[in-house]
């Protein structure tokens, strides 16, 4: 019965924190702790580390920053989105070479390299706009500074 409840209660947990944003807190000593904000307490922030699910606090004191990983799960569409527009013109272009004509064979010539390099452009355009950002919040160590900043970070707890 308590392997059940054990495998349970990580499901339940992992169900929780799908789509929550992933945070890094970065201590003085260059520590960076990667995880998902659980708690925000007066003088200190707990996360929940995913790769041991285990809780880990820092006192606000020694914390310099927190990045909050703000990614989107679209850049693979980005990317084919991008690439598809981009071709268009290309493929315009390589249509006109089925036209029994000398500026459809230019045309159709044209259109290969043409095609090419709008379908890599639109890639890497499709894929950059649907990059995400990190959000980054700075503490320094500073308690004031934290709790001017915990309206910002209660968005992001679980």
């Amino acid at each position: 019965m308590k392997p059940v409840f054990f495998i349970l209660l990580l499901i339940l947990i992992q169900i929780k924190i799908i789509g929550q944003k992933e945070v890094i807190i970065n201590t003085f000593n260059d520590e960076k702790n990667k995880g998902y904000l659980k708690e925000l307490n007066t003088d200190s922030i707990c996360i929940l580390q995913k790769s041991v699910l285990l809780n880990n606090c820092f006192n606000v004191e020694d914390i310099s920053n927190i990045e909050i990983i703000d990614k989107k799960d679209n850049e693979n569409f980005g990317t084919l989105i991008g690439i598809a527009i981009g071709s268009i013109p290309g493929l315009i272009l390589m249509s006109k070479f089925f036209e029994n004509s000398i500026d459809g064979l230019f045309a159709g010539i044209i259109g290969i390299p043409v095609g090419l390099a709008g379908a890599i452009g639109g890639g890497v355009i499709g894929y950059q706009t649907s990059k995400g950002a990190i959000i980054t919040i700075p503490i320094n160590g500073n308690k004031k500074l934290y709790e001017k900043q915990k309206l910002k970070l209660q968005q992001y707890t679980y």
